[in-house]
Order: structure tokens, then C-alpha cells, then sequence
């Protein structure tokens, strides 16, 4: 028996970070309007179809969060699908609501594959997340997120606002040990930044 409680003491915080609802992972997400509604976007384009993500930029637009997401199409063209998303509340949850505005071109040269999944994208989100509210600002303080991949890598930048000061956080992530998304914050922005 004190075996078995050992084992629960070292393993629950591997065991806490998973995808349900009440996880530190969705917490995280949660704690802002703009990377809840992000996750809510990536969601409702992952169920449309509409290509493979290779990035996306939100931004927190008074009540309201603007997500558009930089994909693949069925073409091997880069295109932007646009995303207006609301709250609302459920208790003391809340809850984003998003409705896709249109699916435009983009001017720029779409790669030849994208290394990461959408899934993968959000974990990196997460991390460079949890990493910014235990040594940057408190997740609330989001204004915009910004995320791509580039070669075998992903930047997250995470611009906020605390008290009258603007700020901008990066963040580089890569695949660590051949399973794991790592991510660490960095002083440049990194290379390939897609403009939306």
C-alpha cells in the first residue's frame, strides 16, 4: 500500500497534465479570453476541414477575440480562415463561441509540408503559456497570440498589458527527447514570422 501511494505521489503531476476539463493544461487556456478562444477557433476549423495549420494570430478586440488561421488548403495554397468570437457565461465558466467570417488567399508561399499538428501546436501554446504566467504576467494580461511553425520548430508570441505597460513575450518550441514539445522563452522572435 505505501508502495501504491508512493507511486501516486510521484506520478500526479504527469497525471494532472492531461486534456480534460479540469486540468492544469485546460486551466491554463482558460485563464484568458484570447487563448480560450483560440483553442475554440482551432476546433471549429479542425472540424471543418479546411486544411493543415501552420499557424494563427488572435487578438483580443474589446469583448470580442479575432482569430485567423494561417493553413494549407486542399490546393497546396496558403490561406487565412477568419474566426469572430464571443463569451458567454456558464456559472463561473466561460465559454467561447466562434463563427467563421470566410476563408481569404494569402500572398505568401505556402511550404511544402507542415511538420506539427494542430494538436501539437496547442500543446506548445500551452506550455509557452505556463511558462509566461510563472515568470513573465498573470495569462489574464493577454492582449494577442501568435503562433507558427517553421522547419522543426514553433514560436509563440504573447503580447499582454499590465497596468499602462505593453509587453511582447517569445517563445521557441521543439520536439525534446523525440516525443515531447519543450518550449523556452527567447530574446528574438524568430525567423519566417508569416504576416496576416
Amino acid at each position: 500500500m505505501k508502495t501504491f501511494i508512493a507511486l501516486l505521489v510521484v506520478l500526479s503531476p504527469v497525471l494532472g497534465w492531461t486534456h480534460e476539463n479540469h486540468s492544469p493544461v485546460s486551466d491554463i487556456i482558460n485563464k484568458s479570453p484570447v487563448s480560450l478562444a483560440t483553442v475554440a477557433a482551432l476546433t471549429d476549423f479542425h472540424d471543418a476541414n479546411l486544411g493543415a495549420v501552420w499557424g494563427w494570430n488572435s487578438q483580443l478586440a474589446q469583448d470580442d477575440v479575432t482569430s485567423n488561421i494561417l493553413h494549407i488548403d486542399s490546393t497546396a495554397a496558403a490561406a487565412v480562415a477568419k474566426y469572430d468570437c464571443h463569451f458567454h457565461s456558464h456559472g463561473s465558466e466561460n465559454e467561447a463561441h466562434c463563427h467563421n467570417e470566410g476563408v481569404a488567399s494569402s500572398s505568401l508561399a505556402a511550404p511544402s509540408s507542415v511538420h506539427f499538428s494542430t494538436e501539437d501546436l496547442v500543446t506548445a501554446l500551452t506550455s509557452a503559456l505556463d511558462i509566461f504566467n510563472r515568470k513573465v504576467s498573470a495569462v489574464e494580461n493577454l492582449t494577442a497570440i501568435k503562433t507558427w511553425q517553421s522547419a522543426e520548430q514553433i514560436f509563440v508570441h504573447l503580447n499582454y498589458q499590465a497596468g499602462t505597460s505593453n509587453g511582447v513575450s517569445y517563445y521557441m518550441c521543439h520536439i525534446h527527447h523525440g516525443a515531447e514539445i519543450d518550449c523556452h522563452r527567447s530574446l528574438n522572435p524568430g525567423p519566417q514570422e508569416p504576416v496576416f
